[in-house]
């Protein structure tokens, strides 16, 4: 995955897509298929200790595991290049402690001098459309679940300062939420039912990473892992974990006075 962004003052805007030129993406069709991903995303802040996000992200190309159909040359795999998942929703959260530099873990808009930590309690809402896009046959076929999830989030990150130009952020974020998901059946004889259900779940962000800020240029590497653990008696539901590595380099251009003029006047305009 490869990840583009600009940031400045308050304001950030990032893409990311799966370029076919990176290893990984170009020579796994013949037993995973093809996983395109693409997120567009959009990060301010209100003050400097409220903020914000919105977040827009599609996934298409999926695999399962075939356990049923192992061979001596490994495990088999059933593959649905069709299925796609679509996310749109946002989370706003609040930085307890004025001392600690979010900016300085996420983009390195701000350096750390001084080793620091903070509370972030967060609210988070998505709305998920998973499309099976499969041809319906005369039995039922899930064609589609629409769901949502609402969630807190009680965190607490750390950044320690190594010394002037190297900064260490390690982050807890437990939480509690609940989900709520419309499935849709549907037959080629228009036969049609939908299924409903409602789920609450615990879930947990855990975040690292080091990071070098020179004057100029800076550099970094992350860790993130994400799990979502629903509870439901009656049916099976989808448990949603991932965990990822994420190296960046960046460097800073100098300011452009249009720019810098028309972000002064928003900062003024609206007390950013």
């Amino acid at each position: 995955n490869m990840r583009l962004s600009f940031d400045y003052k308050f304001l950030g805007i990032q893409y990311s897509f799966t370029p076919n030129f990176l290893l990984g993406n170009n020579d796994d069709s013949s037993n995973k298929g093809e996983t395109k991903l693409t997120t567009f995303r959009i990060r301010f802040f209100y003050s400097e200790r409220w903020r914000q996000e919105l977040n827009f992200r599609n996934i298409r190309g999926f695999y399962l595991e075939d356990l049923q159909n192992q061979d001596q040359e490994g495990i088999e795999y059933k593959l649905f290049p069709n299925l796609e998942i679509e996310t749109i929703g946002g989370k706003t959260f609040y930085i307890a402690n004025n001392d600690f530099s979010y900016r300085a873990y996420e983009n390195q808009t701000e350096r750390q001098i001084k080793s620091a930590g903070s509370f972030i309690p967060s609210l988070s809402y998505y709305y998920n459309v998973l499309k099976t896009n499969q041809e319906l046959t005369s039995e039922l076929n899930l064609t589609r679940i629409n769901s949502a999830d609402v969630f807190f989030q009680f965190g607490y990150m750390h950044n320690f300062v190594i010394n002037k130009k190297w900064v260490a952020t390690l982050g807890l974020h437990p939480g509690l939420g609940i989900n709520r998901s419309d499935k849709f059946f549907e037959d080629n004889n228009f036969g049609y039912s939908k299924e409903k259900s409602t789920n609450f779940n615990l879930n947990l962000d855990i975040n690292s990473a080091l990071a070098y800020n020179n004057k100029n240029t800076f550099a970094g590497i992350k860790f993130n892992y994400k799990n979502f653990d629903y509870s439901n008696r009656f049916n099976a539901e989808i448990i949603n974990s991932n965990a990822f590595f994420e190296f960046y380099v960046g460097y800073r251009f100098g300011e452009v006075k249009p720019i810098k003029k028309a972000f002064e006047f928003m900062e003024k305009k609206f007390g950013l």
